[in-house]
């Protein structure tokens, strides 16, 4: 889940596309209200990528973010 900042990327609505978007580049699906985001990451996925962004995004104040149901691949996936 992540949750969308009012800067640099503008309003929550928009945040949340943004967010979505950049998920999307990575063959990520997802879907966003009220500023959260929710993203579900297919199993055929770059988990390095998925991984890196989230910390990518909160290191340049994009979004703030949590890791719920996260598998045990997810957890032993490295970041480039």
């Amino acid at each position: 889940m992540l949750l969308a900042s009012d800067s640099p990327i503008g309003p929550l609505d928009a945040g949340v596309e943004a967010i979505l978007d950049k998920f999307t580049a990575l063959g990520v699906m997802g879907t966003g209200k009220f500023g959260l985001a929710v993203i579900d990451v297919p199993p055929d996925a770059d988990l390095s990528m998925v991984r890196h962004l989230p910390g990518t995004g909160h290191r340049n104040a994009w979004w703030d973010y949590d890791e719920l149901c996260v598998t045990d691949v997810r957890k032993t996936a490295t970041s480039p």
